[in-house]
């Protein structure tokens, strides 16, 4: 007998996260990630999430379950190409998977935000935690955060066959805005098509 959905806390996520935010990337988003980076997908995801957690234009909220991260999402509220990216990745895993990561993550990405936007850059749940609410308060946890900063908009892109994610986004609002299709995105990741999805905050 269930004794019913386990509680979790959503909170601001600190630096000694990293590694539990890395762990839930990989397993909620292996598919693309493991294309990008390969092996060194862990230890790359967690540089980066170290790196980002310094960063005054990023946000990072996790999801905990008696004291452990099961879901993780990371806001964008000033993303501007970022020019370190390749080293970041070759000082963990070599110039190889950093110009493979490139390759990869150019198919999937949003490119510079507007002033009056947030950006979801990814957002995960492990296994055990799914269908509880974790992946709807952390999205929430991230609109309120867009307002505060002053955005009046939250976007974000899935992948045309996450019918689940796809209707998590649905019913909290955010709206289809436009179809990409990439060749580059259907040899790399076998992804046909991604969409991007869009919500008004008022």
């Amino acid at each position: 007998m269930s004794d019913g959905p386990e509680q979790f806390d959503v909170r601001r996520a600190r630096p000694e996260d990293a590694a539990a935010i890395a762990t839930v990337q990989e397993v909620a988003l292996g598919d693309k990630f493991r294309a990008a980076y390969g092996r060194a997908t862990a230890r790359v995801l967690a540089a980066l999430a170290r790196h980002d957690l310094r960063h005054p234009g990023e946000r990072h909220f996790v999801a905990t379950m008696d004291g452990a991260v099961v879901g993780a999402v990371h806001l964008a509220l000033d993303q501007q190409p970022d020019p370190g990216f390749p080293d970041r990745v070759a000082t963990e895993a070599g110039w190889l998977c950093a110009t493979r990561a490139v390759v990869v993550l150019s198919a999937l990405a949003h490119g510079r935000l507007e002033s009056d936007e947030a950006y979801v850059q990814s957002l995960g749940v492990l296994p055990r935690a799914r269908r509880q609410g974790v992946a709807t308060a952390l999205l929430a946890e991230c609109e309120e955060e867009a307002r505060r900063a002053g955005r009046r908009r939250v976007t974000l892109w899935v992948t045309g066959d996450n019918l689940a994610a796809t209707a998590l986004y649905e019913g909290r609002g955010y709206r289809v805005r436009r179809r990409r299709r990439s060749i580059r995105a259907r040899l790399l990741l076998k992804v046909t098509s991604t969409l991007l999805m869009e919500k008004a905050l008022v």
